[in-house]
């Protein structure tokens, strides 16, 4: 019996014992090329090409070209994670010829050919850097209230900064007994009283719990609650509530609804002080009054505050009383839905009393 040769190899010969030579076969029908001239280099699993590669192109001109056949988002790169998440990103140029960077059916980062913008979120940016979201800064020194500010060279750090609103630039003051920092002068004021009846020192008039959007003003419009309703949120609109920049009479609130907290710490909806300042307490209005030399209007002018007899502007039709006799500067305190308290001198001692909500009062801020 004859051996026979393993698959893929032929007999060459056959001895006289019987024994049976074999030799591969390397025969071959077709046409093959000589690849020894092919710049690839081979390490374990790795191929190396130590010139340009081109993907969809015959003559790349950079060290990998790569020309989609279309501009739809698989007609670009795809990064495909292991991961079970299926998660994946794209590289791509839609028509436009901006550069897309998406995951999966979302376009995250947008490159804009002609202007040069980036996006993040959008795909047609029409700034440097247009984000659609909140954008979070943590480098540097960031803080509660702070600002960035540029210096000569464009150099952005975090700042702390006292607006202006209404008058002008505010000043702070220190009560060296408490502690406590204020605004140098009442709201709306352009100066600091020279005395307790300096009339530009009188500033504005708030109805409690209102933002600063024009009703506070000792001249501003009236609108009847009385017959034309009274308001029906506390959120002013620009003018497009009937209410809005003017000053609403009523019998007891200017709001129909009872909100409570509207001027309510350092982050209220309508707080009308400038950043970093609030509607002051009870009792920090108490601690306040108690340094004064005297509990009177001669004191509380003597005070480090300079506080002025502002008047007030009466609820049931707008106009303004007391002016140089009276002063009433507004809490933060609510008492129930009507009523709201303050601090109140001239004619009387100095005291924390409390009445309607849609009188108009003077406020004076104190730093947070």
């Amino acid at each position: 019996m004859i051996d026979s040769c393993p698959v893929g190899q032929s007999i060459r010969g056959i001895a006289q014992n019987g024994t049976v030579t074999c030799e591969l076969d390397d025969s071959f029908s077709g046409d093959y090329s000589d690849l020894s001239g092919i710049p690839w280099d081979f390490f374990g699993n790795n191929i190396y090409h130590l010139n340009k590669v081109g993907i969809g192109i015959t003559n790349p001109s950079s060290t990998l070209h790569l020309k989609a056949s279309g501009t739809d988002v698989l007609d670009g790169i795809r990064i495909e994670t292991s991961q079970a998440t299926g998660e994946d990103w794209y590289l791509y140029m839609p028509a436009s010829d901006n550069l897309l960077i998406r995951n999966d059916n979302v376009d995250a980062v947008t490159i804009a050919k002609n202007s040069g913008n980036v996006g993040i979120g959008t795909t047609s940016p029409n700034a440097k850097l247009e984000v659609n979201g909140q954008l979070k800064i943590t480098g540097g020194t960031p803080g509660l209230n702070k600002v960035l500010t540029s210096d000569g060279s464009g150099l952005a750090t975090w700042e702390e900064i006292t607006p202006s609103i209404n008058a002008g630039n505010y000043g702070t003051v220190v009560n060296p007994v408490t502690g406590k920092t204020w605004l140098d002068r009442n709201l709306g004021a352009s100066q600091v009283a020279t005395s307790s009846t300096d009339a530009a020192a009188y500033g504005d008039l708030y109805q409690w719990g209102r933002a600063a959007e024009g009703h506070e003003l000792r001249n501003s419009a009236v609108h009847n609650g009385l017959s034309g309703g009274q308001a029906t949120t506390w959120i002013p609109d620009e003018g497009n509530n009937a209410w809005d920049e003017k000053f609403i009479t009523s019998q007891s609130n200017w709001l129909n609804s009872n909100q409570e907290d509207m001027w309510k710490g350092k982050s209220a909806d309508n707080n009308p002080c400038p950043s970093g300042f609030r509607i002051p307490t009870v009792a920090e209005w108490n601690q306040e009054r108690r340094t004064w030399s005297t509990q009177d209007s001669d004191g509380a002018f003597n005070s480090p505050l300079k506080l002025t007899l502002a008047g007030y502007r009466f609820i049931s039709d707008g106009i303004v009383k007391n002016e140089g006799d009276l002063a009433r500067y507004w809490s933060d305190k609510a008492k129930g839905p009507d009523r709201a308290y303050f601090i109140s001198y001239g004619g009387v001692s100095a005291q924390i009393t409390d009445n309607y909500k849609a009188n108009g009062h003077s406020i004076r801020c104190i730093k947070n």
